[in-house]
């Protein structure tokens, strides 16, 4: 209660203390479910993977490249 939402989602990093994660870095990961998530270690949220160096919509890595096609595979 009065917290948002959390699960799989796709992000733009907005500022970043992380050399891993640059700013406008589009990415993927466990998310809350709201304009912004501040992400620290003790947060429990986690960015896994930098999406646009592909130079693929963010749109398909919640869909066919994400996990609802995962799920749906399996």
């Amino acid at each position: 209660m009065g917290k948002p939402l959390a699960g799989r989602g796709i992000g733009r990093i907005h500022k970043s203390r992380n050399q891993e994660w640059k700013v406008g870095d589009i990415v993927e990961g466990y998310l809350d479910w709201a304009e912004y998530t501040l992400m620290t270690k003790a947060s429990g949220r986690t960015v896994e993977r930098v999406v646009n160096k592909y130079n693929l919509e963010p749109t398909a890595y919640v869909g066919v490249l994400g996990m609802p096609s995962f799920t749906a595979y399996w």
